[in-house]
C-alpha cells in the first residue's frame, strides 16, 4: 500500500482519499475543495450531525461523485493539530 499526500492535480489519481476536519467542524482548504468536488457531501454530513466533531471519528463516503476514488474518508483531527492527532486520525481511517 502506498500512502502519500496528494496535490490538487492528483486528487483523481487515488483509490481512497483521506481528508481531515477540525474539531470545530470548519473545513480547511483541501477538505473544502473535496467537499465542492463531491457536491457538498461533507457539508451535508456535518449539517445532519453524522460528523459531529468527535476526535478520531472517521466517516466514509462511498463512490463520491466526480472523484475517481472509490472512498472518501473524512476524519476529525481534534482540537489541536499535532503529530499524535494525525497518527490517531490515520489509525481511525
Amino acid at each position: 500500500m502506498d500512502i502519500s499526500p496528494a496535490t490538487d492535480d492528483q486528487l483523481h489519481d487515488y483509490d481512497v482519499i483521506v481528508t481531515g476536519i477540525q474539531a470545530d467542524l470548519k473545513l480547511g482548504e483541501r477538505t473544502a475543495k473535496l467537499n465542492e468536488i463531491c457536491g457538498g457531501a461533507i457539508a451535508r454530513l456535518i449539517d445532519s450531525g453524522e460528523i459531529d466533531g468527535k476526535s478520531g471519528e472517521a466517516t466514509v463516503i462511498l463512490a463520491p461523485s466526480d472523484l475517481a476514488a472509490s472512498h472518501l474518508v473524512a476524519v476529525v483531527l481534534g482540537d489541536e493539530l499535532s503529530i499524535q492527532g494525525v497518527y490517531r486520525a490515520c489509525a481511525s481511517a
